[in-house]
């Protein structure tokens, strides 16, 4: 059985919006569009670079001039932050190589320029660099050095557990306006993934610059896209629209792809997006992905991730809508396989180095951060109630 998706329920200005985006040829409006919904949508779901672009082919004028205008200065500003980010991606890169990092771009211009050969064309919040996990402190203090400030306090890894909780830290330089975060690993608690050492074995280089800058290849990208927009719950269409135009590209080793996604358990969210593509821009799915298409699992994940796209809420971060979020928290569960969800609760009955910096204790007696776990954790949240 082949799963699609109920598009009875979309309001006519995300109708519209994704016909824009995916070049559909039944892209005409009624005469009622909500045109401040419109505009609310498109920057939302940060399209405003592509639809910009895709008005022209029906005609500005057809639009209200405050649409076309509203657009024109978002594009017009995503420009501008693209080109400085790029030239911040260059220094940067060369200020690791000259201490003998190596680093992989996962997103950013590269990106842009890999899917829409124009880095104009897409949007990037911040950039986002893979290095080796021994080398994560080297990086954390050339950062800082350069100005760069993290944005959540560095714990010091006591217990040896902190790397392996979390999976990148954000840093921010208030001079330049540019945020990077530093990646060791490219998803956090999702499973099994490549090492770097095999990442960097497979990795292409990017003709952006004149400098080396790679990034993942097209088979470990287009896994590493479906796995961050999944975990975000897909509230973005860009990260969908991404894959959209991956899928177009032609030197990729689909079997490849699709043995990573069995050997990983990964076949599920594969699935999801697969179906999501399919329903909303009518993507063209490769033969050897086909199969994902056929999972009643993907169906109902594509059917809850849904809920997540059609608002206009940052449901990961700090939404007000808190039902929004208890779903959202629901279905980041539910996207784990068995062993996934064992592995998430085994690990927050753990103790770690926020226990560890809590309450110091010698390393002979680090045993009693098992039974004081709860005690610690409870006075951490009374003292973060009585800070804010």
């Amino acid at each position: 059985m082949r799963y699609k998706l109920e598009k009875d329920k979309l309001s006519d200005e995300f109708k519209f919006l994704l016909s824009l985006i995916a070049h559909s040829k039944e892209n005409k409006f009624n005469s009622e569009m909500n045109w401040e919904l419109f505009v609310r949508l498109v920057r939302h779901h940060r399209l405003y670079p592509v639809v910009y672009g895709d008005i022209q082919s029906i005609g500005e004028r057809e639009l209200p001039n405050f649409v076309i205008a509203e657009l024109k200065e978002e594009y017009s500003r995503n420009t501008f932050k693209m080109f400085a980010l790029t030239g911040e991606m260059d220094r940067v890169n060369k200020l690791f190589a000259e201490n003998s990092i190596r680093s992989l771009i996962l997103k950013g211009p590269p990106l842009a320029q890999t899917l829409f050969g124009d880095v104009s064309r897409r949007t990037s919040k911040d950039l986002d660099i893979l290095v080796p996990v021994e080398n994560f402190e080297q990086v954390n203090e050339i950062l800082m050095q350069d100005g760069y400030i993290p944005k959540k306090k560095f714990v010091p890894d006591i217990l040896g557990d902190w790397k392996r909780r979390r999976h990148h830290l954000s840093y921010f330089n208030p001079k330049k306006q540019v945020q990077i975060e530093i990646h060791w690993r490219m998803n956090p608690e999702m499973g099994c993934e490549p090492s770097f050492e095999d990442l960097w074995l497979r990795r292409q280089k990017s003709n952006l610059t004149g400098s080396d800058i790679f990034l993942l290849s097209n088979e470990d990208l287009f896994s590493y896209l479906i796995m961050h927009g999944a975990r975000h719950g897909w509230f973005r269409l860009r990260w969908l629209l991404d894959i959209h135009y991956l899928l177009s590209v032609k030197n990729i080793n689909w079997r490849s792809v699709s043995d990573g996604f069995i050997k990983n358990g990964q076949q599920a969210i594969a699935g999801q997006t697969l179906i999501l593509l399919h329903s909303l821009f009518k993507t063209e799915v490769p033969l050897e992905m086909e199969y994902l298409l056929d999972a009643r699992k993907s169906a109902v994940l594509a059917e809850r991730a849904m809920l997540f796209i059609i608002g206009t809420s940052d449901v990961s971060v700090d939404s007000e809508d808190r039902d929004l979020v208890r779903e959202y928290q629901r279905y980041l569960f539910a996207i784990k396989t068995s062993k996934q969800k064992w592995e998430y609760v085994r690990e927050r009955l753990l103790p770690n180095s926020y226990d560890a910096n809590t309450l110091y204790l010698p390393r002979t007696l680090h045993f009693l951060y098992y039974p004081l776990r709860p005690f610690l954790w409870f006075w951490r949240r009374v003292k973060e109630q009585l800070t804010t």
